[in-house]
């Protein structure tokens, strides 16, 4: 007899005139969880009015509530607040400031979708805090609450036990991080192909994209120039060349350009770059150093730089390794003492994700990483060596050296995989430029990050020089 599913009480509270998609979205991420779970997933979800009233109206629908602050008694293992054009209405509801004051901090997690968040700074929840909402009302709300650490321009902000997300499609992606956090990305994935959605977009996404900004623009030759942009990314695109274009001096076109967009074209240049970076690494096989070239970067670490200004991560690629970490007892056998078993733990490529999320098999795996190792050989060939004489003169022998086979075969460091050769053979700069190219991939407890891997695996390689291999 299978075990009950665990009860999860998800409240959704519903102010009035609320945003129906702030509403429906999260509400039937949960639903579709339970449905698509087969009965392993149990979500709860009622509405909650803040008036005593139940029927709310929200966009051109009426929706009917479950029950109201003033007589809603169950437990509440997650609860959101819903978003509402008339989000000045915050600032006047004691009752629902008192009542998220008391059950709030009960909650195993609680946050906001929208401009939700304007209730829970009113009531004194958001202080302290890193917290966002939808990017047109994030200045108020930081203007307005300023105890709050607001974070204008991400899709979602987990801060502890707190939760907000941008306005409206926005908190679909909060309840697919929630799904996710409670029972797994297989789950969580199955819901947002139900739902004909990204699982994830990635970290940090900007909420307010140069395509957007192209879209909303009043001036024809501003918007003219902005259109070209997105055209024409891997141009140099300097300050002179599109004032030039708007037929405009340099510090008129900024001037105008920055009171139509609301930022400098500089910034609209990145942001554009970025944006498009993204989609081709979402969306293809494209290396990173092409990605780079043709949205206009000048190297992959500029992009990456980039990347971390505008969305707080690193590039992301669609494959990303999946490295395994286990005992390898034939490098075990070399220590003197147990206590050094961290050291003889080896790292294993098992697989690469795909944008599906299925595994390619190892030997798939070896085929690939061995294109990838000629690409970064050539480039470290290349590499300029400023960090003393001693390098340099490592640098030329390693540019006389004859080519390396294409058989990955055992590695002096114990039970080889295509993952410790790579290492081994390169620079550690020349492997983490390499890893760039996979980005980051959450894994469970028994795995390990690549940004893990890579430090055990480069200080196995420095402690252990006289094994890396020799060709």
């Amino acid at each position: 007899m299978s075990a009950k599913p665990a009860r999860r009480s998800i409240a959704i509270v519903v102010p009035p005139n609320a945003q129906s998609l702030d509403v429906s979205g999260p509400l039937d991420a949960f639903l579709e969880a339970n449905r698509q779970s087969s009965g392993r997933v149990h979500y709860d979800v009622r509405l909650v009015a803040i008036d005593a009233g139940r029927t709310i109206r929200a966009g051109g629908m009426s929706l009917i509530a479950d029950t109201s602050i003033f007589d809603d008694r169950q437990a509440i293992d997650t609860l959101l607040v819903a978003g509402t054009p008339d989000f000045a209405r915050a600032y006047s509801s004691g009752d629902f400031h008192r009542w998220l004051r008391r059950r709030a901090p009960k909650a195993r997690r609680y946050g906001s979708v929208c401009t939700g968040a304007f209730f829970l700074g009113a009531a004194g929840l958001l202080d302290g805090l890193n917290a966002t909402t939808h990017w047109q009302h994030a200045a108020e709300l930081a203007e307005r609450f300023p105890a709050a650490k607001v974070v204008p321009d991400q899709i979602y902000v987990e801060d502890g036990s707190l939760y907000t997300s941008a306005g409206v499609t926005a908190g679909i992606d909060l309840a697919l991080k929630l799904i996710e956090d409670d029972h797994g990305r297989d789950l969580a994935l199955m819901v947002a192909r139900r739902l004909v959605v990204f699982l994830k977009r990635p970290g940090g996404q900007s909420q307010f994209s140069a395509h957007l900004a192209a879209q909303i623009t009043n001036e024809g030759r501003i918007q003219s120039v902005q259109h070209w942009i997105l055209d024409h990314l891997s141009l140099d695109l300097t300050l002179t060349s599109l004032a030039g274009r708007a037929a405009m001096s340099v510090r008129n076109f900024t001037r105008v350009f920055q009171n139509e967009t609301g930022i400098t074209p500089a910034d609209f240049v990145e942001m554009a770059r970025v944006d498009s970076a993204r989609r081709l690494l979402e969306e293809s096989d494209t290396p990173l150093q092409r990605v780079a070239s043709r949205c206009g970067f000048a190297s992959p670490d500029t992009m990456r730089r980039a990347f971390l200004r505008r969305i707080g991560t690193g590039p992301i690629h669609r494959h990303h390794v999946v490295v395994e970490v286990g005992h390898d007892p034939e490098r075990s056998g070399h220590h003197e003492n147990h206590d050094q078993d961290t050291e003889s733990q080896r790292q294993h490529v098992i697989g690469v994700v795909g944008p599906g999320g299925d595994v390619q098999e190892e030997h798939e795996v070896h085929a690939h990483l061995r294109d990838r190792q000629h690409h970064q050989r050539d480039r470290n060939a290349r590499l300029p060596h400023k960090i003393g004489a001693r390098d340099k003169e490592r640098g030329r022998r390693q540019q006389n050296r004859e080519p390396q086979s294409d058989q990955i075969t055992e590695h002096p460091l114990g039970n080889a995989t295509a993952f410790c050769v790579l290492i081994a053979r390169c620079d550690v700069g020349v492997v983490e430029d390499f890893i760039m190219s996979f980005g980051h991939f959450a894994l469970p407890s028994r795995y390990t990050t690549v940004n893990t891997a890579i430090q055990m695996m480069s200080s196995a390689c420095q402690n252990s020089a006289k094994h890396r291999m020799r060709r």
